[in-house]
């Protein structure tokens, strides 16, 4: 169980963190071509498929923005081997979330875990889905998508995050973010 716990807290770090590296990744592109406001969706297309079709290029250059200056990961638990453990996910779809996608891929060849989606829907089928599996205690996921607005009623349910994160690694997010996504002191989810 407590493994769960870490691969879930991984998994999310690494979630998170792809999802601030692809957002900083496309405000970069545009500045270069101010007049081409479709390249950076161009150019955020083909940067995704490019790490299912070449994986021995993309994951190059993400793996070097997760790098911190001592040439060491920069983020929890990319430098553990996790050989032989699956992360089961219930995660949001559609195409805003493909960057991230590609980020587990990454994730996937950097540790060697595995991570299976057992759920894709929009935030309301997977608040539905939450739902019908907390109250039945059938959970199948050790990691899974929550919002803000949906969160308070999972607290019973999800693991205190502050465990797992230092003041500093938390004080990258900006602080009324975090006070929105803690309940009576306890980080229910990382924003992405």
């Amino acid at each position: 169980m407590k493994t769960n716990r870490v691969l879930w807290t991984v998994l999310t770090v690494l979630i998170v963190t792809s999802l601030m590296i692809s957002a900083c990744g496309s405000s970069a592109t545009p500045e270069p071509a101010p007049a081409a406001t479709t390249a950076p969706v161009a150019t955020e297309a083909p940067a995704a498929p490019a790490a299912t079709e070449a994986p021995a290029a993309q994951p190059a250059q993400p793996a070097e923005a997760m790098m911190g200056p001592d040439g060491r990961a920069s983020y929890a638990g990319l430098d553990m081997d996790l050989t032989g453990h699956t992360i089961r996910m219930a995660n949001i779809g559609g195409s805003p979330y493909e960057t991230m996608y590609d980020q587990i891929k990454l994730f996937e060849e950097k540790t060697g875990a595995k991570v299976e989606t057992v759920f894709l829907g929009d935030g309301f089928q997977i608040d539905r889905y939450l739902k019908e599996n907390y109250a039945a205690g059938t959970v199948d996921f050790d990691v899974a998508w929550n919002h803000t607005s949906f969160m308070s009623q999972y607290a019973p349910f999800v693991e205190d995050l502050n465990q797992y994160f230092t003041p500093e690694e938390l004080a990258a997010f900006s602080a009324p973010i975090i006070k929105a996504a803690t309940i009576d002191g306890a980080l229910q989810l990382i924003p992405r």
